[in-house]
């Protein structure tokens, strides 16, 4: 991987210099994940950034500022992602993703369910996974759920399709994502609920308020779990149960 930064340059050369790059370590004949943080640099000089363009030149692109060790800084990255702003989601595929920066798994800073949230939610943005955490000495609980399969299987499915927020309440504080999978008319769908104290959210809700409307229905997983949780029709009422800062993630497959 090379990871082409902007600091201190002239922003005015970063829609020469990013593609000039791109074209001569594609000339070089191997292998290169092309990083680029291209968009983050144009955004504060008032420039909007060409996410055409940026997607046909980078591989993984940061689409906003650096995240830090605290669930805040999840939060702030999540609503950028949500609110979509130059519809950064739309170029999003198989050889150029955004990138919402570092999982932070591992470190000091997040609860057990706010690790989940991080990286329920990396999943559903088909975001690269590049850890910024001591390997050796994580501990158990983190270093398995980097390695869940049913999540990373969410991550990595190969539509390559990034998720989108879909419902978006009480000032952000709870929010539901969904991402087409395979198979084709199957969804991965993340429940967030961003409050930090009192009591879990119960929702009940039929799936077609989500999207989900297939008419032969859905098979319901739990995927941190991995528990099953029935076939359900898209009329049909859902109840799930999210935890203060907490996620529910589950995959609904097409019957």
């Amino acid at each position: 991987m090379v990871k082409f930064d902007g600091c201190n340059t002239d922003v005015a050369g970063l829609n020469y210099g990013y593609p000039t790059m791109g074209y001569y370590l594609n000339r070089t004949g191997r292998p290169i994940l092309y990083s680029c943080e291209w968009p983050i640099y144009l955004r504060p000089v008032g420039v909007k950034p060409n996410y055409t363009a940026v997607a046909e030149t980078c591989n993984i692109f940061r689409v906003y500022g650096d995240i830090y060790d605290s669930f805040q800084s999840i939060r702030s990255i999540t609503g950028w992602y949500g609110d979509n702003e130059g519809d950064f989601a739309s170029v999003a595929g198989p050889g150029n993703f955004n990138d919402p920066d570092e999982l932070v798994i591992g470190d000091f800073g997040l609860s057990r369910d706010e690790e989940r949230v991080q990286m329920g939610l990396w999943a559903m943005f088909a975001a690269p996974l590049l850890v910024s955490a001591d390997l050796a000495n994580m501990n158990s609980a983190s270093k398995a759920l980097l390695q869940h399969r049913g999540v990373l299987s969410i991550n990595q499915d190969p539509l390559g399709i990034q998720g989108r927020r879909v419902i978006n309440l009480y000032n952000q504080n709870f929010q539901i994502w969904t991402r087409p999978i395979v198979p084709i008319g199957s969804h991965a769908v993340a429940a967030i609920y961003f409050v930090m104290h009192g009591y879990p959210v119960h929702v009940t809700m039929p799936l077609c308020d989500l999207g989900l409307n297939a008419t032969g229905g859905y098979n319901i997983t739990e995927v941190f779990d991995g528990k099953y949780i029935g076939a359900f029709k898209s009329h049909q009422n859902f109840t799930f149960v999210v935890n203060p800062s907490g996620i529910y993630l589950l995959k609904a497959m097409i019957l």
